[in-house]
């Protein structure tokens, strides 16, 4: 739609480390507890879902000390993803008060913002988004996840035509450089 209207935007793929390995068990039940408000029966189903489990490690014919597992939600299964997007689910407002949109499928986040092409207002909204990461790093080492910056990318998103004004092309996330031009090579 913003290409539509002769605009670009500038799109950020956060990569997070190990994110659903990360998830607190009990941050995680008190935000189900306050976003749904489920039953006692439910809140307790759910728990004995992530709670007392154990994990061990074979390796070369030999298996290591079984060790609890504290915090995460299991990849493989149905309900992993849902949960994961549930403990995440208070980042939305995070990304709205910087005036950008935020997209998730489980763990692969986006952050957009759509802009003139205009020096002025494109270099506001790398400035925007830079903010933005900086507010989503701060809620994210609340919640005990990591923003990994060597894998997040930025980059602008447009017709050549309007890509080709941009002059904002480089930028960088803690010292990486990870803005980029999307270019149609067609």
């Amino acid at each position: 739609m913003a290409a539509d209207e002769r605009m670009v935007t500038l799109l950020g793929l956060l990569d997070l480390s190990a994110a659903f390995d990360c998830v607190d068990h009990s941050k995680l039940l008190d935000r189900l507890w306050s976003a749904v408000g489920p039953s006692d029966s439910v809140l307790d189903w759910v728990r004995s879902f992530l709670t007392d489990r154990s994990q061990q490690i074979a390796y070369s014919g030999q298996l290591s000390v079984v060790q609890p597992v504290l915090f995460g939600v299991p990849q493989g299964s149905v309900l992993g993803p849902l949960l994961y997007l549930l403990h995440t689910a208070e980042l939305t407002p995070v990304v709205a008060r910087d005036g950008l949109n935020l997209h998730q499928y489980a763990d692969d986040t986006q952050v957009y913002v759509s802009t003139s092409v205009r020096d002025a207002v494109a270099e506001a909204a790398v400035a925007r988004l830079t903010a933005c990461l900086v507010d989503i790093e701060t809620w994210l080492k609340a919640c005990r996840l990591r923003l990994n910056p060597t894998k997040t990318q930025v980059m602008w998103l447009g017709s050549p035509q309007q890509l080709a004004k941009v002059s904002v092309l480089e930028g960088q996330v803690h010292g990486v450089n990870t803005y980029q031009r999307l270019r149609d090579t067609q």
